[in-house]
């Protein structure tokens, strides 16, 4: 432990950290929970009551040095204290457990702990790993149990319809899409209508979801107004949203998939792309920063990383070039799509003109885009 010099508002204690001081109150969490088992030994053992569970396979340490640590015997979910305050209340993220946990350790503005354990780099790794994990098992579980792939005349095909994007068009309605009538959202502690995409990586594995809230305004579905309207869960990197599979119309992990590839940073402008030119092969990376990160086929050529119109200055442009620099390492010819320079977006540009995006979009894959698809 090492003396605690000061308070500082926001995230001043560490994941890992939390944890180290939560574990040995293990009590105190199970009171909170309001789990009842049976005592043998070091351990409480339960039903665990986030399944079907015949017997008591759910084991709570009390004391000693893995107090804190649980398992379920059965399904080998394991974790520490705080991540049984998230799997027992079926949270999407740390964020709410870890407010839960310092109202228990009663640590506060006015209250800030006087040590903080010393955590080692590795120990936070392997945290981060496992919540990576945790991550991922909850967003496909919240994917195909909680989620439904009827999206057409859902809310979300409403709120698509109204940022010009018609899935109907599209040669199919993507699989990796679904509708949840309940997503909870943290920031508001409430459910909300959601959009929710998969995230995969090249081989096809689920690593994680992308889930955008939506309210109802005036007969209107738009994105809900939050603070955090958009929410990631598990595991982007290396990974994207498939949005069309283009003219093969097969997957990243068939053969004969095709050899170029439209990137960009957010989902509607991938399905504006995929409208106006529905021949190309569309993937949304969820952020800027997230392009350079994706893995692609060794038989994928080109790549054309698709651009908003955020200024010859923006921030935004050093990711793009990462990005481009990335490609190019693993041997790609890597190009850049730009939206007429009126339009902030492709999405700007298919409400605006659908025929005029889809012309230039056509020209681009057939070489003959002009000065904005130009290798980057």
């Amino acid at each position: 432990m090492r003396e605690y010099k000061g308070f500082r508002k926001g995230n001043y204690l560490s994941i890992a950290q939390v944890c180290a001081l939560l574990n040995p109150r293990i009590g105190d969490v199970i009171a909170y929970l309001g789990l009842h088992g049976t005592r043998k030994g070091d351990s409480l053992w339960l039903k665990n009551p986030m399944r079907n569970d015949h017997n008591p396979s759910l084991q709570i340490r009390l004391t000693g040095n893995d107090a804190g640590k649980w398992k379920d015997q059965a399904t080998d979910d394991r974790g520490d204290a705080l991540s049984l305050i998230r799997y027992i209340g079926n949270y999407p993220s740390n964020e709410e457990p870890k407010k839960i946990a310092l109202r228990l350790l009663g640590i506060d503005e006015n209250n800030p702990p006087t040590e903080l354990p010393q955590v080692k780099v590795r120990d936070q790794e392997m945290r981060d790993e496992y919540n990576d994990v945790q991550e991922n098992a909850w967003a496909k579980d919240f994917f195909f149990h909680k989620c439904t792939p009827e999206v057409v005349g859902s809310p979300v095909d409403d709120y698509l319809m109204h940022r010009g994007i018609d899935l109907r068009q599209l040669p199919r309605i993507p699989d990796s899409l679904r509708y949840s009538p309940e997503a909870y959202s943290t920031e508001a502690s409430k459910n909300y209508p959601a959009m929710v995409w998969l995230f995969r990586n090249k081989d096809g594995l689920i690593t994680g979801s992308h889930t955008t809230f939506l309210e109802n305004v005036g007969g209107v579905w738009r994105k809900a107004k939050l603070k955090t309207a958009k929410r990631m869960n598990g595991t982007t990197r290396f990974s994207f949203i498939s949005l069309c599979r283009g003219e093969t119309g097969k997957s990243l992990t068939q053969p004969n998939h095709g050899e170029r590839v439209l990137i960009c940073e957010g989902i509607e402008t991938g399905l504006s792309l995929a409208l106006a030119f529905p021949k190309e092969r569309v993937l949304a990376a969820g952020s800027v920063s997230n392009i350079k990160n994706i893995r692609l086929p060794a038989d994928i050529k080109d790549v054309s990383i698709c651009m908003d119109n955020d200024g010859d200055n923006a921030p935004t442009l050093k990711a793009y070039r990462a990005a481009a620099d990335a490609f190019r390492k693993t041997g790609k010819n890597v190009f850049r799509l730009l939206p007429q320079h009126n339009f902030n977006d492709f999405n700007d540009w298919l409400t605006a003109d659908k025929a005029a995006l889809s012309a230039y979009i056509s020209g681009a894959a057939s070489g003959e885009g002009g000065d904005d698809e130009v290798p980057f």
